[in-house]
């Protein structure tokens, strides 16, 4: 069994979002915090770099994926329910739609794990197999930073369809 802590490619710019703190009202930042405030359909206005294309994943300031990779989600997480957001980036003349998830959380953290002192970061990365229970993508509970997580299947899966913009970090499993 292995998992895989799921980022974007930092060589690759992430689009900055424009006015995100006026959809999302103060102290309603965290993931699913955010998703419950958010509208089944939304629009917000982004800055890119020219000639840059929209990835199949955004990790900041909210978890949020292509249609492609939520369609992959929807193969190994059946049911789940999916937010909108339309960002269109008025500069360059580009709009993608986005797809947000309501992935489980999972406070699956060995004894063993360290955090930072803020609680932001893992620094020693072990997961309770127990405590997974074959989970394919969640987010991990017991953490302040912004951790999604996924199986060995779903992580081969997204890079045989040659998802964009997405990286890896792989967890001990115990």
């Amino acid at each position: 069994m292995r998992y895989f802590r799921i980022l974007s490619n930092e060589k690759i710019p992430q689009p900055r979002f424009k006015n995100w703190y006026r959809m999302v009202p103060p102290g309603r930042w965290e993931d699913k915090k955010t998703y419950e405030e958010l509208g089944r359909w939304n629009s917000v206005s982004v800055e890119m770099e020219p000639e840059m294309p929209f990835m199949d994943l955004i990790i900041h300031p909210l978890f949020m994926v292509s249609g492609e990779l939520a369609n992959l989600i929807r193969v190994y997480y059946p049911g789940i329910r999916f937010k909108y957001m339309m960002l269109h980036n008025e500069r360059n003349r580009q709009s993608a739609v986005f797809q947000i998830p309501d992935l489980m959380e999972v406070d699956c953290l060995t004894g063993d794990c360290e955090l930072s002192r803020d609680k932001r970061e893992v620094l020693t990365k072990v997961l309770s197999k127990e405590k997974i229970r074959n989970v394919p993508i969640f987010r991990l509970g017991g953490v302040q930073g912004r951790y999604i997580m996924a199986n060995m299947g779903f992580v081969e899966s997204a890079y045989r369809r040659e998802v964009m913009g997405m990286r890896v970090e792989e967890f001990r499993v115990e």
